[in-house]
C-alpha cells in the first residue's frame, strides 16, 4: 500500500511540475502586442433582415489581422469565448463572437440547426466586413454549438479557412 501512494504523489507532484512549466512557457512565448478595442452587441444583419447580437475583439491598429468567428446558442458572454476573445484579440486576431439566431441578444427565432449555415455564411462573408477583419476566417465552435460550425462548411464561404468544431 505505501508503494502504491508513493507513486501517485510522485505522479501528482510531476504532472503540476508539467502544468506549471507548459503555463509558464505559454505566457513567455505569446506575449500580448496590441491593445484590444472591444464592440458589444454590434447588431449584424442577415439576408433576411434578422440581426444577431456579435461582440467584436480586434487589435487596435491599423491594418487587417484574420478573423476568428464563434456563434454560438448560448449566451455569447457566458462562455470561455468571452474570456479567451481578449487574450487572441492582443495577439493580432479579430475575434467575434455572434449569438445565433433567436438566442440571447439576437432577434429571431431558434429553430435547432435552421438556418444556421446561411446566417454563419453571411456572417463571415457578408457585404459588410468586420473593420480591421482581413477576409480570412476561422471558425470556432465550442461543446455543442460546434453543429453551426459543422453547417456552415458546405456553403463553402469564400473567407472561410479553418473549421475546428469541438
Amino acid at each position: 500500500m505505501k508503494a502504491r501512494t508513493l507513486f501517485t504523489t510522485i505522479l501528482t507532484v510531476s504532472l503540476l511540475f508539467v502544468f506549471f512549466v507548459s503555463v509558464s512557457l505559454a505566457e513567455e512565448l505569446s506575449q500580448p502586442v496590441y491593445k484590444v478595442i472591444e464592440e458589444k452587441n454590434v447588431m449584424v444583419e442577415m439576408r433576411d433582415g434578422v440581426r444577431l447580437a456579435t461582440d467584436i475583439y480586434r487589435p487596435d491598429a491599423e491594418g487587417k489581422f484574420p478573423a476568428l468567428l464563434v456563434r454560438t446558442p448560448y449566451n455569447k458572454t457566458a462562455q470561455w469565448t468571452a474570456s479567451a476573445a481578449p487574450f487572441f484579440a492582443a495577439r493580432g486576431y479579430c475575434v467575434i463572437i455572434q449569438d445565433c439566431r433567436g438566442t440571447s441578444a439576437s432577434e429571431g427565432v431558434f429553430d435547432a440547426f435552421q438556418p444556421e449555415g446561411p446566417d454563419g455564411y453571411d456572417t463571415s462573408s457578408g457585404s459588410e466586413p468586420v473593420p480591421g477583419a482581413a477576409g480570412k476566417s476561422g471558425h470556432l465552435a465550442p461543446r455543442i454549438s460546434g453543429s453551426p460550425s459543422g453547417c456552415l462548411r458546405p456553403l463553402q464561404a469564400r473567407t472561410l479557412s479553418l473549421c475546428a468544431p469541438k
